[in-house]
């Protein structure tokens, strides 16, 4: 089985058959009747599901004086119903056998199949999935049905194919979890196996918006779109592949006009990737799909008068008194339209001709409805909510200011603060009545109740149709709105939260629409620092970037920190550029307000985005501008990481004495962490230092430091410091000659790496463990273990990762005499690092490259001798100096023995004479060394 080999060949995850069951044309899932829901009677209340008729008291707000609130009834929201019962589903019963057949078909017969339904808004799209849905009844039969909106929320990633991903690993559960990184790694685990699950996962976190929050590794920029834009597709197309063996999938997706391309290029992707299995997307839209696109298309059209007709006098059927010619009329009106019809029945409803007492419904108006139509063509508000009493307008108007879903205590908020501390009334009585309100407006079918409200003791209700909020909002005035949004604001930001990142970004919605965009932007950073919290990285770098656009020049602090925040997000994503413009607008407006520990900040997060694009010189020169600007304030807490990071830059880009000035950097950083007793941080320094002892020959020092980190990193248990330590002391054993420990030290730290979902870090290992097996003598499992890194290195697009197992194959070739393979990957090891600027890695890859030419050289014919054995001895000087030059005593000790045993098969004596003196003087500087992974033969 090959690693997450469906990136290159979907197909590949075939053979993952026993992970569920294969649905074949023997299992049915559905059966070929006719489907239940195409009757055309009418449903009483009595005979829908027992949660539609579930009253549920649910505890009053703060102070309430009210007794019972078993009135308010839950309702699904969207559900078409009038006169408390149903609305018949009628005249789509061939449009409705036709999707159901072509559904039938996918599951039963393990294909995939694409049914585009479309049309004009109101024709009842959505009333024939949801009559579908009801047809199957996923549950019952054991079907993944997922409901997928290309709209932008409050919560979830903003592209389709992450969306996708977001509902198949558990949607909103996965949105409330406290820790919704582990839950889905957890269930990506569960889909393609521990293997692959680092790797999957670092696609699928930034698809779905997340990371770990304690995660330190940043994402390298992936500077090809086509190619990052494939990997995604291909990663999301294994996942759900193997989902679908597990169980039939229907992926039921509402577009919108902006996003249908990217629907179809989805639909094009999955095609050939979900052949063979069971599943099936669903699509509503209002336009045709685009082409060529594989799938059913189906326009709905208006319905025939004398069906609409039918519908309305089975609307109509209980209400007394009700002349004859209404319903005709209606639904001449309605112009074939089912939607129109309800909007002009709830209409007559909310105008009093149509009245109820007590669930008995009589006609009160005259002997027509003349001039009905037009008000339902008129732009504005929908006709039912134009004619409801000014007082029950207004109060929805409040309600539609908080958005589709409002809460009483909000209401009766902005209604008390409308009139005044002066007005008289009794709180009280204000309650009863804003009841009594609500209630006429549930009788209407205007709003429902929700019983699981998100504000811990807040009544919650919601519009039941989708759009009535948005035509309330429209209609009263700017200055009205802007009073209303801010009073909502004030109420919302005071109330416990269930979920504060969704309930932070409306509160910053609401003040941005009140006219306070500070208050906005502030609150909108405060949404973003929730959604850090959890590791919901893409969700927060949005949220920043919303609350930056909205500031205004003369808040310099908030804009400071919203835009550090944004680049710091962003940064961590792998965005650099996006990062880097944040920071220099941070940069400016910390400048303005002259802090010191802001403008510190910024020029590190500065210095990070410069060496993590190659621009040493530059980073260094940000940072100190950072180490002066934080030793004006004392923080030593980002005094101690602007040290780190020095040290960082100095062992990426060498130069002269480049690890004696980076261990200075790292020692004065662990002495701050020490002092501030932030044991993560502390282990974490001590891996750096680790790191940097070893290359310069302090084996013990280098020693003590791994296993302090480690340790560290075991009583506070932090995985991903034990990944980061355990590799550390991995590295310090082999290059003390116990390659046997290394292994197994760095098979712990793989665990660790495969367990959080670290993928460069399980690149890194996988690495380390080949090179290992190469010193023991073991190379043919060395190219066992290296076999599958080679995608995921090239996948990552990290040039440290990709010029590593470039480097490990040129090795493993040379072990068994393939020289051609072994000179090609060589060469590419030289190429990616140069590309990288890393002159260290450039020596490891000259190293290796130096041992394959030599191997060539030794094997030459006379013709081509002297040319290569000239590359090979300029590969080793190449790398000899790089070494020396860094202070890399060890690595630099195992390159000369490579290139003293080439010099002494090739008979080069005067030279040979050179390397060994220089040889024997590292070894005494070095004593105990017995040699590292690098010491390839040239033989």
């Amino acid at each position: 089985m090959t690693r997450c080999n469906a990136m290159l060949s979907v197909k590949g995850f075939i053979r993952l058959s026993a992970w569920g069951q294969t649905f074949t044309s023997g299992d049915e899932v559905l059966s070929s009747d006719e489907p239940a829901c195409l009757s055309t009677g009418l449903t009483h209340r009595s005979q829908m599901s027992s949660v539609d008729d579930h009253a549920s008291a649910v505890p009053l707000g703060r102070g309430s004086s009210m007794d019972s609130w078993s009135d308010f009834r839950q309702s699904p929201r969207n559900r078409s119903t009038l006169f408390g019962k149903k609305v018949p589903f009628v005249g789509r019963r061939e449009e409705m056998e036709s999707v159901y057949g072509r559904l039938r078909d996918a599951l039963n017969s393990s294909a995939f199949r694409v049914v585009w339904l479309h049309g004009g808004s109101g024709l009842g799209k959505s009333r024939l999935f949801k009559e579908l849905r009801r047809a199957v009844a996923p549950q019952r039969r054991g079907v993944a049905w997922h409901e997928i909106s290309t709209s932008q929320t409050d919560r979830g990633p903003e592209r389709f194919l992450g969306k996708v991903l977001y509902e198949v690993l558990g949607g909103e559960d996965l949105a409330r979890s406290v820790d919704p990184w582990s839950d889905a790694l957890r269930q990506v685990t569960g889909l393609v196996g521990e293997r692959y699950a680092a790797e999957c996962m670092s696609i699928v976190g930034r698809l779905i918006g997340l990371v770990p929050p304690q995660a330190e590794t940043i994402e390298p920029y992936v500077s090809n779109q086509s190619e990052r834009e494939q990997a995604e597709f291909h990663v999301a197309a294994s996942l759900l592949r193997t989902r679908c063996r597990q169980g039939p999938v229907v992926l039921r997706v509402d577009v919108t006009r902006g996003s249908v391309h990217e629907v179809a290029r989805f639909i094009q992707e999955m095609v050939s990737a979900l052949d063979g299995v069971g599943a099936a997307c669903l699509v509503e839209s209002r336009v045709p799909a685009p082409q060529p696109i594989a799938s059913y298309a189906l326009e709905l059209v208006p319905l025939a008068q004398e069906r609409t007709h039918h519908l309305a006098r089975q609307l109509l059927r209980d209400v007394q008194q009700l002349p004859q010619q209404i319903s005709r009329e209606l639904s001449e009106s309605c112009r074939g339209n089912p939607e129109r019809l309800l909007e002009m029945i709830r209409g007559l409803m909310a105008s009093g001709d149509i009245r109820g007492v007590e669930q008995q419904w009589t006609w009160q108006g005259g002997a027509g409805v003349s001039g009905l139509s037009g008000a339902v063509d008129a732009s504005g508000l929908p006709f039912r909510l134009a004619q409801l009493d000014p007082h029950l307008r207004h109060l929805l108007a409040i309600a539609a200011v908080f958005g589709r879903t409002f809460w009483f205590g909000g209401i009766l908020s902005v209604l008390r603060s409308e009139r005044g501390p002066n007005s008289g009334s009794n709180t009280s009585d204000d309650r009863v009545a804003l009841k009594q309100a609500l209630l006429q407006l549930q009788d209407l079918e205007i709003i429902s109740f929700v019983a699981d409200g998100r504000l811990s003791q807040e009544l919650e209700f919601v519009f039941q149709q989708v759009n009535d909020h948005k035509g309330l909002v429209a209609a009263i005035g700017v200055e009205q709105r802007q009073t209303i949004a801010i009073l909502a604001a004030q109420w919302l930001a005071i109330r416990p939260k269930i979920n504060p990142i969704a309930d932070a970004a409306k509160v910053a919605r609401l003040y941005h629409h009140g006219g306070r965009p500070r208050l906005a932007a502030v609150a909108f950073g405060q949404a973003g620092q929730a959604a850090l919290k959890i590791g919901q990285l893409q969700r927060a770098t949005t949220l920043f970037g919303q609350g930056a656009a909205l500031v205004q020049r003369d808040d310099s602090d908030v804009a400071a920190d919203l835009h550090m925040n944004h680049g710091e997000s962003a940064l961590r994503l792998g965005d650099h550029k996006v990062a880097e413009d944040a920071l220099m607008q941070a940069r400016h407006y910390a400048e303005c307000l002259d802090d010191a520990r802001r403008a510190g900040k910024i020029r590190l997060r500065l210095g990070q985005v410069a060496r993590l694009t190659g621009r040493y010189d530059l980073s260094i020169e940000l940072l100190h501008q950072s180490l002066k600007k934080l030793r004006i304030v004392g923080a030593h807490k980002w005094i101690a990481e602007v040290m780190d990071e020095l040290g960082l830059v100095y062992v990426v880009r060498g130069g002269a004495d480049a690890y004696r000035q980076a261990l200075a950097y790292f020692l004065k950083g662990l002495a701050l962490r020490r002092r501030a007793q932030d044991r993560r941080v502390v282990a974490r320094s001590l891996c750096h230092i680790a790191t940097v002892q070893l290359r310069r020959g302090h084996f013990k020092e280098a020693l003590d430091a791994a296993e302090e980190g480690a340790e560290i990193c075991e009583q506070i248990i932090d995985q991903w410091g034990l990944a980061s330590a355990l590799m550390a002391l991995g590295d310090v054993q082999i290059a003390s000659g116990r390659a046997r420990h290394a292994l197994s030290s760095w098979k712990k730290a793989l665990d660790f790496a495969v367990e959080v979902g670290d993928a460069l870090t399980v690149i890194a290992l996988e690495v380390r463990q080949a090179e290992g097996l190469i010193a023991i003598g073991r190379w043919q499992d060395a190219a066992a273990a290296i076999v599958e890194t080679l995608d995921a290195a090239v996948r990552s697009q990290d040039p440290v990762s990709l010029s590593g197992v470039y480097r490990v194959r040129a090795a493993i070739s040379l072990q068994r005499d393939a020289l051609e393979t072994a000179d090609l990957d060589s060469m590419r090891a030289v190429e990616v690092a140069e590309q990288s600027g890393a002159r260290f890695q450039v020596a490891l890859a000259m190293s290796v490259r130096g041992c394959v030419l030599g191997t060539r050289a030794l094997n030459a014919t006379s013709e081509f001798l002297d040319a290569i054995d000239t590359q090979a001895r300029q590969c080793f000087d190449t790398a000899v100096a790089a070494y020396n030059e860094m202070g890399d005593l060890v690595n630099q000790l195992s390159t000369m023995r490579s290139y003293e045993d080439y010099l002494s098969q090739r008979g080069n004596l005067q030279l040979l004479a050179q390397v060994e003196l220089g040889r024997r003087a590292l070894e005494d500087q070095l004593q105990g060394f017995t040699g590292n992974l690098e010491s390839t033969t040239a033989s």
